[in-house]
């Protein structure tokens, strides 16, 4: 399935009927990460709904990446988990 994800990618950058579908279905997975996770309503909000959902897009696309060149050594959940908490424990702290 990953790896029909990026022959696709390929596909759409000769075909323009492909590259709108694709980019359809990427602006579709950015509002069903954001509600899913979130349960941020792009109705309501649609800017951070949008934001958000990027957010998870880019982080599900880069690890897909990463999985398909290297399965044994791509990050795990826990491991993005982990990196996550440390950026944000980094950007909270209080200045030294």
């Amino acid at each position: 399935m990953w790896l029909a994800t990026f022959d696709i990618f390929a596909v759409a950058q000769r075909d323009p009927q492909v590259r709108a579908a694709v980019a359809d279905g990427f602006e579709d997975a950015r509002t069903f990460w954001a509600r899913m996770l979130y349960g941020i309503d792009p109705g309501r909000d649609q800017g951070e709904a949008r934001a958000v959902g990027s957010l998870h897009q880019a982080l599900v696309s880069g690890v897909l990446v990463q999985w398909l060149i290297d399965p044994e050594r791509a990050p795990s959940a826990e491991d993005l988990a982990r990196a996550l908490r440390a950026i944000a424990d980094q950007i909270t702290a209080e200045p030294a």
